[in-house]
């Protein structure tokens, strides 16, 4: 868990990256005190991995 990455739909730097799991499946969501959750396959999501991407090169 992380609270680095900035959200993919409104700027938001107090978000929070997870991996979660969702059915058999885990996958990385973004929570946002703003605007909300994020799942990686909804289409208003775009930016969803460089979000990942940015807190995984952050965290190092």
């Amino acid at each position: 868990m992380s609270d680095l990455a900035p959200c993919p739909r409104c700027g938001d730097t107090r978000v929070v990256t997870d991996l979660v799991r969702l059915g058999d499946e885990r996958v990385w969501v973004v929570l946002c005190p703003a605007c909300g959750t994020h799942l990686p396959s909804e289409p208003d999501a775009r930016g969803f991995e460089d979000a990942v991407a940015y807190w995984n090169h952050v965290a190092r």
